[in-house]
């Protein structure tokens, strides 16, 4: 028993020492000019130019079926994006201390308990709703290849009708009147700040689904106009040939 123990131990020492007679001896790496070779030997030969024509078809097909994808679903994603993050901000605007101050009034500290956010009306939930919604339907648009519209065209008929009350409201209102005031006392300004300033008297989730739903319908009237074209062109075709024949 203990010779046998022995044997073992020494075997363990030799695979530990890397000796090869106590361990496979690894196959060796074949590169490219030995692999060639070997294959020439056998008879065979590798077909280079077939290879690379192989690859440039499958490059060629998947430029192809990216074009096949209709480019509308990707302004309708950033449309979507649009209507999601105009659910989620906020949909009242409170007056900086500054605009108070600069316009003679009490200064009051903003207090964000106070917001009224999308997700606290019911358009503003409805407009989420189908903002998370119309994410999965551009996917699904991708991968069938076609472009499905009715959740992006009933969500901008919404968010117009939202964003277009809102900025309405916001449009000459004490707050912009207030940022106008803010930027005549201003001690330095810029450009922007004269363009964006009294705009941003008005909240932002209202700028945000007005160019959503504008870029909808943009693209929705763009795609009718564009139909009834190639409708005419054809029918014009149609006409043409019944007269030679």
């Amino acid at each position: 028993m203990t010779e046998e123990h022995d044997d073992a131990l020494e075997q363990d020492d030799t695979l530990d020492q890397g000796d090869p007679e106590g361990a496979p001896e690894a196959e060796p790496y074949m590169g490219d000019e030995e692999f060639e070779d070997e294959l020439a030997a056998e008879g065979g030969e590798i077909d280079t130019a077939a290879l690379m024509a192989e690859a440039y078809d499958d490059q060629l097909r998947m430029k192809a079926s990216w074009h096949l994808i209709p480019r509308e679903n990707f302004v309708f994603l950033f449309a979507n994006c649009l209507f999601f993050a105009g659910a989620l901000a906020a949909w009242s605007r409170m007056i900086p201390p500054d605009w108070l101050e600069a316009a003679g009034k009490a200064r009051v500290e903003l207090d964000p308990s106070t917001y009224l956010m999308g997700l606290d009306t019911i358009r503003g939930t409805f407009i989420f709703v189908l903002a998370m919604y119309g994410f999965f339907q551009v996917v699904f648009n991708i991968v069938g290849r076609t472009t499905k519209v009715w959740p992006f065209m009933l969500n901008a008929l919404v968010a117009l009708e939202v964003g277009i009350g809102g900025i309405a409201r916001g449009w000459g209102s004490d707050a912009m009147e207030m940022a106008g005031t803010y930027l005549e006392n201003a001690e330095s300004k810029t450009l922007m700040d004269d363009m964006m300033v009294p705009l941003s008297a008005i909240p932002p989730a209202y700028w945000m689904l007005t160019l959503g739903g504008m870029i909808v319908l943009i693209v929705i009237l763009n795609g009718i106009m564009t139909g009834a074209k190639k409708a005419k062109m054809a029918a014009a075709e149609e006409g043409g040939s019944r007269r030679r024949r």
